[in-house]
């Protein structure tokens, strides 16, 4: 964790998904919250339903200011978001990007055995230090 800020326990889409849902929930209730919804076209021209989630005033349950996921559109799981810091406090510099996160190529039929489940499988080459 010395470079992250998220336990590994935390990756997949699962965690993001069910990440997003808080977060939107807590949107629900709060009137200064800004939700746009719209669709942008990526670098290899695919499009993208995408949601962008803004809050002007700093809160402590929140931890980003700003926060943009891009859907696919073929299952709509999120497949790219990108979260973006709190200006310090009487400033109001651009945002900083915080965390970026994208998932390419999601096979949701990919063939799995107990060894791709292995930490001992020589294919990852894990290494005690």
């Amino acid at each position: 964790l010395a470079d992250s800020r998220h336990p590994v326990t935390e990756a997949g889409l699962a965690n993001l998904t069910a990440r997003l849902i808080h977060f939107r929930r807590l949107d629900m209730d709060d009137p200064e919250a800004v939700t746009v919804l719209d669709r942008v076209t990526d670098d290899r021209g695919r499009v993208h339903f995408r949601s962008v989630h803004s809050h002007p005033v700093f809160q402590e349950e929140r931890p980003f200011a700003r926060v943009e996921v891009l859907y696919d559109p073929e299952n709509g799981f999120p497949v790219d978001i990108c979260s973006y810091d709190w200006p310090a406090p009487g400033h109001t510099d651009a945002l900083r990007l915080a965390e970026h996160y994208a998932y390419d190529d999601i096979r949701l039929d990919a063939d799995l055995t107990a060894l791709d489940f292995d930490p001992a499988n020589p294919n990852y080459a894990f290494h005690r230090y």
